[in-house]
């Protein structure tokens, strides 16, 4: 018997770091990657019959506009702020590095491919700072140092009424 499923909007994260991870030990363009998953995966969901009212790309024109919308109405809101923390840097591959992209031992359980996000083993939640000997996943290289960069995050507080509001209807 076969599966039906019906989703309205659906699509392909063309810009995660598990995208670029991967086309990095490939030798690819992550975008190169990224759209030969996206044509396999919706080869899948067809066999499987799953349809959807839209299935894109997170790269894809109409969502680059939605989300532009989005953003714009959160900024000019005052729902966005910029805000300070220090990020892992390589030296040797001159770049940031996100949570997946370094790794160590975790002070907790000892466990040495503890991320920067989380222990796979024992579970616990940790920052890039907290990791014992961390490294660069990309080159394998300890030589990594923290810079301060500026990012814009959510200003939970001129949210806090709103989310207050919202968790009483659920």
């Amino acid at each position: 018997m076969p599966l039906f499923l019906s989703v309205g909007i659906c699509g392909s994260d063309q810009h995660g770091t598990p995208i670029e991870l991967q086309a990095i030990k490939k030798g690819i363009a992550p975008k190169e990657l990224a759209d030969s998953m996206h044509n396999k995966t919706k080869e899948a969901l067809e066999k499987f019959e799953c349809t959807f009212t839209y299935y894109g790309k997170t790269d894809s024109k109409e969502n680059k506009e939605t989300v532009y919308e989005i953003f714009n109405a959160l900024y000019n809101n005052g729902y966005i702020k910029e805000v300070k923390s220090e990020v892992p840097y390589c030296n040797v591959d001159k770049r940031f590095l996100t949570d997946r992209l370094i790794e160590g031992a975790c002070p907790y359980c000892g466990y040495e491919h503890a991320r920067g996000d989380q222990c796979e083993n024992c579970g616990r939640l940790l920052t890039p700072r907290e990791l014992v000997k961390p490294y660069c996943t990309i080159c394998g290289k300890n030589d990594i140092v923290f810079k301060e960069t500026t990012n814009l995050a959510f200003n939970m507080k001129a949210l806090e009424n709103e989310i207050r509001r919202a968790s009483l209807l659920l």
